[in-house]
Parts: structure tokens; sequence; C-alpha cells
């Protein structure tokens, strides 16, 4: 019940800002040998629907998991759109994410965490994100598989009345 109230208030919070001030939100599942629940909360700086890409400055929460690295990220984030249209419902970009790792696991330090990744996205609101997440000082790389609600990248084609 916790998890649909924090959906509600994500979904309200994005509703209510105006398209020059979106703000991109995803709530998910993240495969990284283990499963962890994803949160992320972007300030995207570019994001408009005649530019290729898009800059943005935000937060990644991931919950425990001892077999990686995991915890609360600020982070930088850079998308390039190999496909994006208003014609379409969906959009395909590569991207990279670099930022601190704050660990919240006991057996694992805090990390520099750079992630380049494939991001798709289906009807501003299914997003999958495949990648690699690779950590300093450590010098380890983990897969992972991120599958979640939000993204909502797609709406920056939509027209407001």
């Amino acid at each position: 019940m916790r998890i649909y109230s924090i959906l509600f208030m994500l979904i309200a919070a994005v509703l209510q800002v105006n398209k020059s001030q979106a703000q991109i939100v995803s709530l998910g599942y993240k495969q990284q040998q283990k499963p962890m629940v994803q949160v992320s909360l972007n300030y995207p700086f570019i994001l408009s629907a005649y530019s290729p890409f898009e800059f943005m400055v935000g937060v990644d929460y991931t919950t425990k998991n001892k077999a990686v690295p995991s915890g609360f990220v600020p982070q930088t984030t850079l998308h390039y759109y190999l496909v994006d249209s208003k014609r379409y419902n969906y959009l395909l970009a590569v991207g990279a994410g670099a930022g601190y790792m704050f660990d919240f696991n006991s057996n694992h330090e805090n990390q520099i965490r750079i992630s380049p990744h494939l991001y798709l996205e289906y009807s501003a609101i299914l997003n999958l994100r495949v990648g690699y997440d690779v950590m300093f000082p450590n010098n380890r790389g983990y897969p992972f598989i991120s599958i979640g609600i939000g993204g909502l990248h797609g709406f920056r084609h939509m027209k407001w009345m």
C-alpha cells in the first residue's frame, strides 16, 4: 500500500508542474545480481521537443543489495535520442549518468558511479534501461536492467491547450 501512495504523490507532483519546469520521475525494479527497488527524480535543464539530447541533474535511490553497492546517488545524466518523434509512441536513447554513491551496505564503501545505458520509453509511462554501472575506487562493474513506471520524457511532445 505504501508504494502506491508514493507513486500517486509522484504522479500528482509531475502533473502540477508546467512543461518548462518538468521533473522526470521513475519508480521501478532494478536487477543487479539481486533485485532492488529504484526511485529516480531528475530535473532536466534541456527538455525540448526540438533538441536531440537532454541534460538532467537529480538523485537516484536503490534499496540495500549485499551483492553490489547500492544507496543514494546525486547524479548528472545526459541522453541522446536515437528515435524520438511525436508520431511514435516510444522513444529510444543512449545515455550516461555519473554521480557519487552514498552506499547503505556495511560491506561496501561509498563509490563514484558511471552508468552508460540504453533507454527505451513507451507511452511516456513505462521505461526500460539496460546498462553497466562502473564503480570507482573499487574498479568493478556490474551489468543491470531496470524496469519502471515513469520516465515521462515523451511528454515534451505534448501540446498544452
